[in-house]
């Protein structure tokens, strides 16, 4: 069923991303430079595990400041030659992969890690980036997740036990379920010139499941969502004033869409929806058409390659019963 409206909000996310976002949405309004906005995403990036995934402030911080750097890395790869960008985020979704099976519940900062680094590597190159622009990109996204983290935060998970799938279980092939979709999202975007290759690579990576039925129903209620939201965008983008503050705005909402709706759809239809507002409100339409063309394409490279895996898997059980 694509329209399932669990209407509840997740009030708590409310104030926990409101704080993460603010240092960097304050130098941003300081500077009149939208590129430390950056900063506040990598900062709920950073945060979103901390409450879905485990519960060491410790650890949150530390990811925040793992976040940045590579991101930062694959940024100069990208600039080096994409060629060297591929095989760096291949080794990361490779090594998300084996951290994401070895709990179910690190699902959540294997793929956060993984959004962040690539959408922070791309992004980066629309503005020009000094080593003092890194430096205080990274205290932004420190003092946003320092900031969150002093709120009185409740973690359903104290600690998680990580058992690594050793090379002779039945499910170690699943450690490679993030590495084929990266690997054939970022060829097709290079070979086909799309732009904002980002999308395509999130799109493919957050289709993939173990379950066929599972990456079926998100693709259908992904499209559904982000053609609902797109149209939405454009008519009402069309309609409001050009300013900075709808800029502001829109990206509040994306940021809070990450997790303040338990249905998947609604969170996806407003967040396709602000960030074609945002486009709009920045003078460019084509980046609506875009969308919906990488939502498509990365959410059939992770049908491609789910189905790819599960056959893989299903050939090895059989063959090791007989």
């Amino acid at each position: 069923m694509i329209f399932r409206f669990r209407g509840a909000i997740e009030w708590r996310w409310i104030p926990i991303i409101s704080v993460a976002i603010l240092p960097g949405i304050a130098v941003s309004v300081l500077t009149g430079n939208l590129v430390w906005l950056l900063a506040s995403f990598f900062a709920v990036c950073s945060i979103i595990p901390y409450v879905s995934s485990h519960g060491l402030k410790w650890f949150t911080l530390l990811n925040g400041l793992l976040i940045c750097g590579v991101a930062y890395i694959l940024h100069f790869m990208l600039l080096e030659h994409w060629y060297y960008f591929l095989i760096s985020i291949t080794i990361l979704a490779i090594f998300m992969g084996f951290l994401d099976n070895a709990h179910k519940e690190l699902r959540s900062l294997s793929c956060w890690i993984i959004i962040a680094c690539v959408y922070g590597a791309v992004k980066l190159g629309d503005s020009s980036i000094t080593e003092l622009t890194l430096l205080v990109m990274t205290f932004l996204t420190a003092a946003g997740v320092v900031m969150a983290l002093m709120l009185p935060l409740k973690n359903k998970i104290e600690m998680v036990n990580i058992k690594f799938i050793p090379m002779n279980h039945e499910l170690f092939l699943f450690n490679f379920k993030y590495m084929l979709p990266t690997l054939v999202s970022i060829i097709v975007c290079h070979y086909l010139k799309l732009s904002e290759p980002e999308w395509v690579i999130w799109s493919s990576l957050s289709v993939v499941y173990p379950e066929l039925d599972a990456v079926l129903l998100k693709l259908r209620r992904r499209v559904m969502a982000g053609a609902m939201g797109v149209c939405g965008g454009l008519v009402i983008g069309l309609v409001l004033p050009h300013s900075v503050l709808v800029s502001y705005f829109c990206f509040i909402m994306v940021c809070l869409s990450l997790q303040i709706f338990r249905d998947y759809f609604l969170a996806y239809l407003l967040r396709s929806g602000c960030v074609v507002i945002y486009a709009v409100n920045q003078g460019s339409m084509q980046i609506a058409f875009d969308r919906v063309l990488n939502i498509v394409v990365g959410g059939m490279i992770g049908l491609v390659s789910t189905y790819a895996l599960i056959y893989l898997y299903r050939r090895a059980f059989y063959s090791r019963k007989a």
